[in-house]
């Protein structure tokens, strides 16, 4: 089954479904890989870095970010080279981007600062739980900068 389709096409896990275990594994049979047909960390975080790959041959570079929210919305801007913004923000189908966030350790920052690594704005666990709304980050000299809002 295609990554998209599995992160699209399935319904969430109510309370009363068992939580798989584990990640697929060769040599599991059949039956042992449908009960751990779902999307782990390691799927996501390399769909984000594919993600924003894309984006980059899309628009070139990533510019700068631009953190517009905190909790509940999590808005952030990437601006691209190109001109290009794309907006990330809470999950809808109106937005271009979903489920990353910044300004606290957690998964939704996890996801942020891979996405961000693929651009070559690299920052520490510790940088991403710093950023607060209105923060924007650039790179200077090659090295991703937070700029704090005044």
């Amino acid at each position: 089954m295609s990554f998209w389709r599995k992160l699209f096409s399935f319904p969430s896990r109510v309370a009363s479904q068992p939580r798989p275990q584990g990640r697929k594994r060769r040599g599991e049979s059949e039956a042992a890989k449908r009960r751990t047909d779902y999307i782990g960390h390691a799927e996501m975080e390399d769909f984000y870095r594919e993600m924003s790959r894309d984006l980059i041959v899309e628009h070139g570079s990533l510019v700068r970010v631009e953190y517009l929210s905190h909790f509940p919305k999590f808005e952030i801007n990437f601006v691209y080279e190109d001109g290009t913004s794309i907006y990330s923000g809470e999950r809808t189908s109106i937005y271009d981007v979903h489920f990353m966030s910044l300004g606290y350790i957690g998964e939704g920052p996890r996801y942020a600062r891979y996405f961000l690594a693929a651009t070559g704005f690299d920052l520490s666990t510790k940088d991403i739980d710093s950023i607060r709304h209105g923060d924007t980050i650039v790179l200077k000299d090659g090295v991703a900068q937070i700029m704090r809002q005044s």
